[in-house]
């Protein structure tokens, strides 16, 4: 079996990387729902397509 990433997963991982690396990091460890810089992140992190990792793509996901 073949556990290395495809050149899709590698850019994934380093988007999320820089994501999460850049910005979070800069932030308090602990965000409500009402904190607008956690819903920006959470954005940013759907747009990446995190949101639909977990999802099968014949039904909308990634």
């Amino acid at each position: 079996m073949n556990f290395e990433l495809n050149d899709e997963q590698r850019m994934l991982e380093e988007a999320v990387s820089k994501l999460v690396s850049g910005k979070l990091r800069s932030e308090p460890p602990v965000f409500t729902v009402s904190d607008a810089a956690w819903q920006q992140r959470w954005q940013q992190l759907a747009e990446l397509g995190v949101a639909g990792l977990l999802v099968n793509p014949e039904h909308g996901g990634a």
